[in-house]
């Protein structure tokens, strides 16, 4: 969650979100998770090579993640379309927006 809401909210993208702002989040997600395991992966190596994100291998990541989202069952659906929902609804206050200097301290 915090991922997203530090590319959603954070960094002002909140017009990604669009018409489908639930959808948005979903694939925000798996950017997050494919992003996420790349860096662990890239911990593990000794040395560290530069490959961008978007490589092929991190693109497979994204879709295994975004596969695995719209194979949930009817009842698992319904729990992640409403913790998207929580997302959405909480985000903005999660990242501070809207808040004044006097606010966050």
């Amino acid at each position: 969650m915090a991922g997203v809401v530090r590319f959603v909210w954070r960094e002002r993208r909140e017009a990604f979100l669009g018409a489908s702002p639930l959808k948005a989040l979903k694939y925000v997600m798996g950017s997050v998770g494919s992003a996420t395991h790349c860096a662990l992966q890239e911990q593990r190596v000794a040395v560290i090579t530069v490959d961008p994100f978007g490589g092929k291998h991190h693109d497979e990541k994204f879709k295994e993640i975004v596969s695995a989202f719209n194979s949930l069952t009817g009842e698992e659906k319904t729990e992640f379309i409403n913790y998207l929902q929580y997302m959405l609804d909480v985000g903005p206050s999660q990242a501070g927006v809207g808040e004044t200097s006097s606010d966050s301290e």
